[in-house]
């Protein structure tokens, strides 16, 4: 199992991790094809031709995705697994 592999089983695990990095999310979303691109302030967008944007705010002052996130990119993730099968 690739690296990236494991990171979305950690992403889509419950209870929600929270040792879940904006590095890591950045891995996984540019592996289902996304483009981050930097938005005002601390805001970014994950793209992708065909796919709504995934917003959301970097984490600062720590790395670490906060568990809300996390929550919902399990549900957006899980969506692009049922479409890729």
């Amino acid at each position: 199992m690739s690296k990236s592999e494991k990171l979305l089983v950690k992403f889509l695990e419950s209870p929600v991790r929270s040792d879940l990095t904006f590095q890591d999310l950045k891995i996984v979303m540019s592996n289902f094809g996304f483009v981050m691109q930097e938005r005002a302030g601390s805001r970014v967008a994950f793209t992708k031709e065909g796919e709504p944007p995934i917003m959301l705010h970097k984490p600062h002052p720590g790395n670490e995705l906060k568990q809300y996130v996390v929550k919902q990119l399990q549900e957006r993730l899980r969506s692009l697994l049922e479409q890729q099968a």
